[in-house]
């Protein structure tokens, strides 16, 4: 609870400074935050925009660790893989995925991917309705069963 607090203040915080600072110019930027970090003039440090992604490289880095650890959890659960091959198999994963988004900067699968995000995103919320009805559903057959 107490990260969550210190998260939100310090969204605030570079929030009000954006606005501050830029004013109604923070619209046309696309991160607003990186003009601002350009501005700070620090002798020692030429840019402070490589600190600042440095900073945010390294929360970056932690995001994707707890992803590639639930993963390789929620894999031996599903798939009753033995540790030393979990790890492996979150490697592949990890480095398709990679080469995937290697392949993105191509402009040609960028606008055949911008043409199928309907039909994918469509997908995806049929699918989570189908779950999340199932789930409901044996929910009931349980409770029901139960009480027998």
């Amino acid at each position: 609870m107490k990260g969550t607090g210190i998260v939100i203040l310090i969204y605030v915080w570079l929030t009000a400074i954006t606005t501050y600072y830029l004013g109604d110019t923070a619209i046309r930027f696309y991160w607003p935050i990186l003009v601002i970090s350009d501005s700070v003039q620090i002798p020692i440090i030429n840019l402070f925009r490589y600190i600042f992604m440095l900073f945010w490289s390294l929360i970056i880095y932690r995001i994707n660790a707890n992803m590639l650890y639930f993963s390789s959890v929620i894999i031996k659960e599903v798939a009753h893989i033995k540790n030393k091959y979990n790890h492996v198999l979150i490697g592949v994963i990890a480095g398709l995925s990679c080469i995937t988004i290697f392949f993105i900067y191509n402009e040609t699968i960028k606008r055949e991917i911008g043409k199928l995000e309907p039909y994918i995103s469509t997908g995806f919320i049929i699918y989570i309705t189908i779950v999340a009805v199932l789930v409901v559903l044996l929910k009931k057959k349980r409770r029901c069963a139960c009480y027998r």
